[in-house]
């Protein structure tokens, strides 16, 4: 009765399963590794013709591309001249320079690392001259000093003027190279060309040892040979010829010989024959390092299995025995069952019913989460999709987003009658099936009230998104007195991990969209240009300008900096940057007037509404209508004359250039000077040293703008009689010196208007 209650346990009965399991998956590996040894042969001997094949398609691309830079350097205009000088001329009307021109037209070929070339030499029969990559010398001490070799020495290059053929691929052979401080021998596959009865051939020596490291460097175990179309072997890797090379004329393109395995493969355009020829015993070698390597895989797995079957067999009945001991103990039942432990969970079925409810309660509560995602939705009038989000996410595969980010004028849309929620939803369903009808695998869906955003995801053909971008760019433009578009494309990417990174990049695309009022297509980031701001000397001055109430003068200082962001393809929020920065520079200024707040009031919707300007002629409104606010507030504030400040202010301006003190000016008030100063700072917001030192250095800069004064006369001319005060004053006040601030102005009288912001 013990051994049966042990035979019907929750541990034994799990581990028999998984013994079960081992077993079957054990045999189905055998019976796969004895199919698999019987054909793994014939897959190594495959994998050595696909290395030979491509290794061979490379090979003869390589070749051909260098007989048509031979051929193309064989017919150069220079080269031709030069072979004629030297055929009718004497040596003192030859044009040497000539050899300077072609060793350029030598050059770009040679240092291509891609052509692997060490050197080409044109070499001209009639007075045994030769040029190449670094110079011109006599063909003689080129062939026997510099690139010697013993199979081709300086009498075969003079005999190859003789051969029938136009270009011939010669045997490979070391050759000597001589440089200034040291000699290299590399091996070397010399290539020539020279026409019947010209003057001249020409040599292009290749480093066949690069070509073999870059085209065969997949099968370093093999012997590569190169072989001409008469047989002769052009190139060895192993620098040894094998007694006898078979022919492989049959289908399959192998042999087996002497214990090696011979392959072959000819390029019908070059007319060579690479061969590769691997010894029996590597593949037999490889054959045997993989069984013993499957079956090494086979015990461990089995062994790991077994034990994986006792521990996780043990783990799951400990806790279930723990259970139900600490059950039974407090309310034992009826065993229904045949396994104790079963019977016993069925007993307790109740208590999961009675969980169940808890955690249907639970989700009732959770929903709650899901609601308030969907009023947030809705208070940011966003249109969303949950369940395209999951198939996303889901699918992990190439993707690409577009951004499209909507323009609206909303005084278009009040003219109809609509709101631009509701035009966001007709062209987000329009684009939704524009793309859908292209791209099968598409997600469009809104992320904000005025952003939509497209999910394309598996094979994406690229020409044909751009030509759909092109259609929806002429369809939207078509109403762009209404609504435009910003719409940025990213990258293809890879993994859905990277969604976040593929967002932040049309993002920054969008940041690059000019200022133009149609839509834009934004495939790829342009050089991003630095952010333009005004000099300091041109801020000083818009804002003095400012204090005085002067309209025209702010108005044509903003005018030529958006002028010149606009020659500058400024992006759109760059302007919005200049913008702000002028908008709340100038609220501090009206703030030392102490303006009725019902007065700047008005200036709000300049600085806290959304700018609706997409062109240069609605910023230039924008700024017109912004600063003949201020400047009317401004004038409306001086209207209202203090006679103490008035006495004040012309005096300093009428008697800068002489001693001026607070308690000369208070001596002629009959004022005390501190009441004075504290009148003068309550009244202007400005203290009387920063009006006089301001009048002061405003003139200074008028003098150094508009005459040739030297600076010592220009400080004494505005009340300085020190110039290192005066110099000191200035830095201060404009942040340059008197000397660089002349020199700026000339600068900018020339064109110049934005000071880029390093």
């Amino acid at each position: 009765m013990l051994w049966l209650q042990r035979k019907n346990s929750l541990f034994v009965k799990i581990f028999f399963s998984f013994l079960i399991i081992i077993v079957l998956l054990s045999s189905f590996n055998l019976l796969s590794f004895t199919f698999f040894k019987t054909n793994i042969q014939k897959e190594i001997i495959q994998y050595n013709r696909l290395i030979l094949q491509n290794a061979a398609e490379r090979y003869g691309i390589h070749f051909t591309r260098l007989k048509t830079i031979l051929f193309d350097l064989y017919l150069n205009d220079q080269l031709s001249s030069f072979n004629r000088q030297l055929l009718t001329k004497n040596e003192r009307e030859i044009d040497y320079l000539l050899t300077g021109e072609i060793m350029k037209s030598l050059q770009p070929d040679v240092y291509n690392p891609l052509h692997h070339l060490d050197n080409i030499i044109v070499f001209f029969h009639s007075n045994g001259y030769a040029i190449e990559k670094e110079g011109s010398s006599q063909a003689q001490e080129l062939f026997s000093k510099f690139y010697v070799s013993e199979d081709y020495p300086y009498s075969f290059w003079e005999q190859q003027f003789d051969r029938k053929e136009n270009y011939q691929i010669l045997p490979a052979s070391k050759f000597n190279i001589h440089t200034t401080n040291s000699i290299d021998t590399r091996e070397m596959l010399p290539i020539s060309l020279k026409m019947s009865g010209n003057n001249y051939q020409i040599v292009a020596l290749v480093d066949v040892q690069k070509l073999l490291q870059a085209f065969n460097g997949e099968n370093k175990n093999a012997h590569f040979i190169i072989l001409n179309e008469e047989g002769t072997v052009l190139f060895s890797s192993s620098g040894t010829v094998p007694e006898q090379i078979p022919s492989l004329t049959d289908d399959k393109g192998y042999k087996l010989i002497d214990q090696h395995y011979y392959f072959a493969e000819k390029d019908e355009e070059t007319r060579l024959t690479f061969m590769s020829v691997v010894p029996y015993s590597n593949i037999a070698s490889q054959v045997r390092s993989l069984n013993l390597v499957l079956a090494l895989i086979l015990t461990v797995s089995i062994g790991i299995g077994i034990a994986a079957s006792i521990f996780l067999s043990q783990k799951i009945n400990s806790p279930v025995k723990q259970i139900i001991s600490s059950i039974m103990d407090r309310n034992p039942g009826k065993l229904d069952s045949t396994i104790q432990e079963f019977a016993f969970i069925n007993q307790q079925v109740h208590d999961l019913i009675q969980e169940k409810e808890e955690i249907r309660n639970e989700l009732i509560h959770n929903r709650s989460f899901l609601t308030s995602y969907n009023y947030i939705n809705k208070l940011k009038m966003i249109n969303s999709d949950l369940n395209e989000w999951k198939e996303f996410i889901t699918a992990d595969e190439t993707f690409m987003i577009i951004l499209y980010q909507l323009k609206f004028r909303t005084e278009a849309f009040e003219k109809l009658d609509m709101m631009p929620d509701k035009a966001t939803n007709y062209i987000r369903e329009h684009i939704r099936l524009m793309i859908s009808e292209r791209f099968q695998d598409s997600h469009t869906f809104q992320i904000e009230k005025d952003q939509i955003l497209t999910v394309l995801s598996g094979k994406i053909e690229l020409k044909e998104l751009r030509e759909m971008l092109e259609l929806l760019k002429t369809i939207l433009d078509g109403d762009k007195q209404f609504c435009f578009a910003l719409i940025a494309v990213s990258s293809v990417y890879s993994q859905t991990s990277q969604f976040n990174e593929a967002y932040q990049e049309v993002l920054g695309l969008l940041q690059q969209a000019e200022l133009q009022d149609e839509t834009q297509l934004i495939y790829e980031a342009r050089p991003q240009s630095r952010p333009l701001v005004l000099a300091p000397s041109q801020e000083q001055e818009l804002y003095n300008h400012l204090q005085e109430g002067n309209e025209a003068a702010c108005l044509a200082i903003i005018n030529r900096m958006l002028d010149s962001m606009f020659k500058k393809h400024a992006a759109f929020h760059q302007y919005d940057q200049l913008a702000e920065s002028i908008a709340a520079k100038t609220l501090l200024i009206l703030d030392a007037y102490q303006l009725d707040p019902e007065l700047t009031e008005s200036l709000d919707q300049f600085v806290s509404e959304p700018r609706e300007c997409y062109t240069l002629e609605e910023y230039k409104d924008y700024f017109e209508q912004f600063i003949s606010a201020v400047a009317s507030m401004v004038k409306s504030k001086k209207d209202e004359r203090d006679p103490i400040i008035h006495f004040v202010m012309e005096w300093l301006s009428t008697k800068y250039s002489e001693e001026i003190s607070l308690d000369l000016l208070a001596d002629k008030l009959n004022l005390s000077s501190a009441y004075l100063s504290v009148y003068i700072k309550e009244h202007t917001g400005v203290n009387f040293i920063d009006h006089m030192n301001g009048i002061r250095m405003q003139k200074a800069k008028e003098l150094l703008s508009h005459t040739t004064l030297t600076v010592t006369e220009i400080s004494q001319q505005v009340g300085y009689r020190n110039v290192t005060s005066f110099n000191r004053m200035f830095k201060k006040w404009t942040g340059t010196s008197p000397t660089e601030y002349r020199k700026n102005q000339t600068l900018l009288s020339e064109g110049s208007d934005v000071s880029p912001l390093d």
